[in-house]
């Protein structure tokens, strides 16, 4: 369901929350990365590493995720990754 323990409903989820966060305290880029699952096949690649390699981030200040699901049928999950 997602990183750090988040909560999930069986019907439907939509949820977001934070991963990490560093001492690092600049935040002039944003990256994600995607992964999606419908009906038991799933594709992407939804890791801190590629959202941070799509825009450029080599000093990562913080990172966010967010989930959603719909009856176990589709899923896609998010990762945000701010820094510079």
């Amino acid at each position: 369901m997602g990183p750090a323990g988040s909560v999930g409903g069986s019907i439907y989820t939509d949820v977001s929350g934070p991963v990490l966060a560093t001492s690092h305290s600049a935040a002039s880029k944003v990256g994600t990365a995607t992964s999606t699952g419908v009906l038991g096949f799933a594709w992407g690649d939804s890791s801190i590493k590629a959202a941070a390699s799509n825009a450029g981030i080599t000093k990562i200040q913080h990172v966010d995720f967010k989930t959603t699901s719909v009856l176990g049928i589709y899923a896609k999950t998010t990762v945000v990754v701010y820094g510079e």
